[in-house]
């Protein structure tokens, strides 16, 4: 499947995908033009629409936003992967739920 690699400053964060994937999002989000003066009143985040149980609609995977400043260096590449890192939160219409890892 297709994906985006997001990595900041050369350290990747994760790649999101989804197999069933409708679209891939990363967008760029802060408080201009503030940025210049604060450190983390900007940022990238990135976030997956997935079919949903009702045809209408569409369910959203968001995987972790990153604080970014002056001279923060964001790279996505395009890649093809098995499988995509697992999601932070999924919004189902209904409410967003906070996915927690399995540890074992």
């Amino acid at each position: 499947m297709v994906g985006f690699e997001v990595s900041v400053n050369g350290k990747r964060r994760y790649v999101a995908g989804h197999a069933q994937a409708q679209s891939l999002h990363i967008w760029m989000h802060g408080g201009f033009p503030a940025i210049a003066a604060v450190r983390g009143l900007f940022g990238v985040h990135g976030s997956v629409a997935i079919p949903a149980a009702n045809p209408r609609q569409s369910e959203t995977l968001s995987y972790p936003s990153d604080r970014l400043g002056i001279g923060d260096e964001v790279t996505i590449r395009i890649v093809e992967v098995d499988r995509a890192d697992p999601p932070t939160r999924r919004n189902t219409g209904a409410g967003s739920v906070e996915i927690v890892a399995d540890q074992g």
